[in-house]
């Protein structure tokens, strides 16, 4: 089980820290949309982001993909992660219950 209560490690775990809009001008190539699915109260809004972020995706120590993150502070699992490519989308599905 996580640590709930280590702001350090819900901090890496973030998605605006790890996600941050770019503008057109500051892609290296196409832009990538993230979408985030399923969180209670309407969710977050979606993010354009450069290839290179979708790295972010990587828990870096396990070198699989995030099963947790945080949104707004509140700590959600991750149901699935959908790599849209042909339409450059990630669709991020979280389970809708949440933990303090």
């Amino acid at each position: 089980m996580p640590p709930k209560h280590n702001f350090e490690w819900r901090s890496q775990r973030e998605y605006h820290n790890l996600f941050v809009n770019r503008a057109d001008n500051d892609l290296a190539g196409p832009a990538w949309r993230i979408e985030v699915v399923g969180l209670p109260g309407g969710g977050v809004p979606g993010k354009q982001v450069d290839q290179s972020d979708l790295s972010k995706l990587i828990d870096p120590s396990t070198g699989g993909f995030w099963e947790m993150m945080c949104f707004d502070d509140w700590l959600f699992d991750l149901e699935k992660i959908e790599i849209l490519y042909s339409s450059r989308m990630v669709v991020m599905h979280v389970d809708s219950k949440f933990e303090a």
